[in-house]
Order: C-alpha cells, then sequence, then structure tokens
C-alpha cells in the first residue's frame, strides 16, 4: 500500500473598486479625486488599483472623510489567476463623532479573488472567492458593540492526476463590527468549503480580516487552509497546509 501524509501547518497572524460616499471608484488613476483623502496605502500609490500591487499579494488602506466624519480602513485582495488581476474589496468605514469616537459602522465590499495552489504529486487546487457587492451603512447595536453581516461566497476544486476531482461551494456571513467602549474594530471572513466526489475529500477554508485598535493602527491578513484525503485503491493520502496570503501592519 502506497501512503503519502503531509502535515504543514503555518500560522497566519492577516474588486475591483472602492466606495466613498455612494461613488464607486474602478480602474484609473483620475479617480483618485473622487476618494476622501489617503491617509496610508501600501504598497505606494496602489489606489485606486495597479495591475500587479506592486508584486504584493495587497493593498491597504486607510482614508478619512472630514467633511462626512467617516475613517474607512480597506484592503484588497489579489488573485493570481484568470486574463485580468481581478481581487476582492474590503473596506471598513466607521462613523465617528465630533472626537473621533467610532458609534457606528458601514461596509463596502465587492470582486473576486482567484488563485492556484500546485501541490505534491501533481495535486492542484482551484480557489475562487467573491463578495457580492455591498454598500451599506448603519449596523445593529449589540451592547458595546455595532455590528453588520454581508454574504460571501467560495467555489473550490481539487484535483488529483488519475483520480479525478472534486468540487465545493458554499455561502456564508461575513461581519464587520465597531466597539463604542474599547478600541477593537474589524472585519472577519472565514468560509469553508467541504466536498466529496471520487473518493476524494476537500476541505478549503478561505480567511481574511482587518483588526483595528485605533484609526491608524490596524493588521490585515489572508490566508487559505487546504485538506485533502484519498483512501482507494491501495493509495492513502492525508495533505494539510496553510498557505499565507499576507499579515502586515499599518504601523503609523
Amino acid at each position: 500500500m502506497l501512503s503519502y501524509n503531509v502535515a504543514v501547518i503555518f500560522l497566519a497572524i492577516p474588486v475591483r473598486s472602492l466606495w466613498v460616499d455612494g461613488v464607486v471608484a474602478s480602474q484609473g488613476s483620475e479617480l483618485r479625486s473622487l476618494r476622501a483623502p489617503v491617509v496610508a496605502e501600501e504598497p505606494p500609490n496602489c489606489l485606486p488599483d495597479v495591475s500587479d500591487f506592486a508584486g504584493k499579494d495587497y493593498c491597504w488602506f486607510i482614508l478619512n472623510d472630514t467633511v462626512e466624519h467617516k475613517w474607512s480602513s480597506g484592503v484588497l485582495i489579489r488573485g493570481t489567476q484568470g486574463p485580468l488581476p481581478f481581487f476582492s474589496t474590503l473596506q471598513l468605514v466607521l462613523i465617528v463623532d465630533g472626537n473621533w469616537r467610532p458609534y457606528d459602522i458601514g461596509i463596502w465590499a465587492s470582486g473576486y479573488t482567484n488563485r492556484f495552489y500546485a501541490l505534491p504529486l501533481g495535486m492542484g487546487a482551484d480557489i475562487s472567492f467573491s463578495i457580492p457587492e455591498v454598500n451599506r451603512v448603519g449596523g445593529e447595536t449589540s451592547g458595546p458593540r455595532v455590528a453588520l453581516q454581508f454574504d460571501v461566497q467560495l467555489f473550490t476544486t481539487v484535483t488529483i492526476p488519475t483520480i479525478g476531482r472534486v468540487n465545493a461551494t458554499a455561502v456564508k456571513k461575513a461581519y464587520a463590527y465597531v466597539d463604542k467602549t474599547r478600541p477593537d474594530n474589524g472585519v472577519i471572513v472565514v468560509i469553508t468549503a467541504v466536498g466529496e466526489a471520487n473518493g476524494i475529500h476537500s476541505k478549503i477554508i478561505f480567511h481574511a480580516g482587518i483588526y483595528g485598535t485605533d484609526l491608524k493602527s490596524w493588521l490585515y491578513e489572508s490566508y487559505v487552509e487546504i485538506h485533502i484525503s484519498y483512501h482507494e485503491h491501495d493509495l492513502t493520502i492525508n495533505y494539510v497546509k496553510n498557505f499565507p496570503m499576507f499579515s502586515v501592519e499599518s504601523n503609523l
């Protein structure tokens, strides 16, 4: 009997448009003028968007709208597959009072992140993370937190040569929140697609997050976790690996 076991775990500490005051800005540097002033962005000048994010898998940004009293923190998550460099956008909008204390929340999110992972034994995993466009202000209050939810989707295909492939889909709610009593704000995306076919079992988890302890200190992160198992025809495969995409801090 052949047996193949891989268990590699790395702990990661992590669409094409931006929303400002109801304006959706897509490609084109001239659209920078339609946004609130940029406090910071990394890589430099990665907004409204560049084709390759200067070689990074992300473009994080902080915007400050002093007129509307909105402070935004967001990240673009780059894909690696397809004719265009598609990416998904997560933009958390904090509604602040005259002292710049958050008291309500908004979200702009949209786009696609498509990635392919070449794995041992010729295996491959295609993932497509997507966000149906959401543009919303105003959350629900529960205790000290104000929060809102929005839909995210994950489509995956895992292939093992000469054996077959398994497809999986998932739809789940992502979570955005602000705490009115302490410095704790963020967006949390964790979605898992599970599939089984041809004796192959797959579980793929897509994670993305934005976490803030004040208006200028933010952590942006994203990673993909892949689980594949197969136990038939004298062949055993157990594969588990975490693929970090990025984990970066604003450090202003």
